[in-house]
């Protein structure tokens, strides 16, 4: 989504949905890490 959109939502929108790809960012951070710590024992 792009921040141009959470300019034009009311804040008692954005906040939640910020919060929520907040959220959705660290899973995506936290598999990646776990995803690379795979590929490097592998590759070990």
């Amino acid at each position: 989504m792009q921040k141009g959109h959470f300019k034009r939502m009311p804040k008692s929108v954005a906040k939640p949905i910020r919060a929520i790809l907040k959220a959705i960012k660290g899973e995506f951070e936290t598999t990646d890490n776990q995803l690379d710590k795979m590929d490097n024992s592998i590759a070990d």
